[in-house]
């Protein structure tokens, strides 16, 4: 029993410590079990971390421990950046200091609190691994507290955040479609928002994270890139997913310089820009 117990501690300093620690401590949260959008239980990942989902989260933790961390993140559908980055992300960081405060963005408010919801049960089923649990009163998706102070609040792009602070904001899908993305006005909106909304309300050594997608300058491969952008011409008027010298155009409109491409050994391609 002295020795399960001495390894179940070392498990708990290893998670708060180290990412990769802490991923292969817990039960990765996946697909719904049901297609219901206020769906509260999900499968556990069963796959091991691939080689860009270990890149993406030592790039993470890089920038936890990194005040002004900026970081911008480039990969294709179905390469889990959503899972790492907005969902098992906001825990690790706030197990480093649960009094810290996240603001989560996404093109919709409630894909923002469908993460919200994700995060939240991680941290209710695996509070003892963190080192810390949700307020009592934490019931909503969008909007928690920690048992210490920290909180958490979901929001649309362009949606109201007055009144909030941030020490880690996440933008996950900001664009809803190429139509949106091709319009110079609402292209306009979202920069305002980010300029005169968000980014004002970063605290002192705020720490800012975006995920998209990129496919190659052909937009017919790797499959998962291109399975997008059909998916999105079919739903929505203009619907396209975005090149590398596309992407470094916005990047570098929005001020943003250093834009590096990674191809992984896998179609996937991480694109980091720093600001």
């Amino acid at each position: 029993m002295q020795q399960a117990a001495a390894r179940e501690l070392l498990t708990r300093r290893r998670a708060r410590a180290d990412i990769l620690g802490y991923a292969k401590a817990i039960d990765i949260p996946g697909a719904p079990v049901s297609e219901d959008a206020d769906e509260e239980l999900f499968l556990p990942v069963e796959t091991g971390l691939a080689l860009h989902h270990v890149l993406l989260l030592r790039k993470l933790e890089e920038i936890s421990r990194k005040p002004y961390g900026r970081l911008m993140v480039f990969m294709p559908p179905g390469s889990a950046k959503s899972t790492y980055a907005s969902v098992l992300f906001p825990p690790f960081i706030l197990a480093q200091d649960p009094t810290l405060t996240v603001i989560a963005a996404s093109h919709t408010v409630e894909l923002a609190e469908r993460f919200g919801r994700r995060v939240r049960n991680l941290i209710a089923e695996h509070g003892n691994v963190l080192g810390f649990g949700l307020a009592a009163d934490s019931q909503a998706a969008g909007r928690w507290d920690t048992s210490s102070g920290g909180e958490y609040f979901a929001a649309g792009v362009r949606g109201p955040i007055t009144g909030r602070r941030a020490d880690l904001a996440l933008i996950d899908d900001p664009v809803k479609s190429r139509e949106e993305a091709d319009s110079e006005t609402i292209r306009e909106r979202v920069k305002d928002w980010w300029r005169n909304d968000l980014y004002t309300r970063l605290k002192p050594g705020g720490r800012v994270v975006v995920l998209e997608f990129v496919p190659n300058p052909d937009r017919v491969s790797p499959p998962f890139p291109a399975m997008f952008s059909l998916t999105m011409l079919a739903e929505t008027p203009g619907g396209d997913a975005y090149t590398l010298d596309e992407l470094r155009r916005f990047l570098e409109e929005a001020g943003f310089t250093n834009v590096t491409a990674h191809p992984l050994p896998t179609p996937e391609t991480v694109v980091i820009a720093r600001r």
